[in-house]
């Protein structure tokens, strides 16, 4: 899944709502340490991001991309407890 501006707002909003904080968006840089890519191998370059100030910063080894309830993005651990933001076909 790639994001866009509006989806975001509209995720975070139904996040919000259900008492979810962070969520894993499927964007990571485990390949290549700085070049993100979605699940699906889209470059990040090619679209749009939010990144919270400071960010992404590679602390500990921080290779996966979470959403906060704020709509910024942030690197995280890929073995945090998270949900996961799945997109659903059709």
């Amino acid at each position: 899944m790639r994001l866009s501006s509006a989806s975001c707002r509209e995720i975070v909003s139904n996040v919000d709502r259900h008492g979810y904080n962070n969520m894993f968006i499927g964007l990571n840089d485990i390949k290549c340490e700085g070049t993100f890519v979605w699940e699906d191998g889209t470059s990040i370059n090619s679209g749009y991001s939010h990144w919270k100030k400071k960010q992404p910063d590679n602390s500990h080894n921080e290779d996966c991309v979470e959403i906060l309830n704020n709509n910024e993005w942030n690197d995280v651990s890929c073995h945090e407890e998270l949900l996961v933001l799945c997109e659903r076909l059709g």
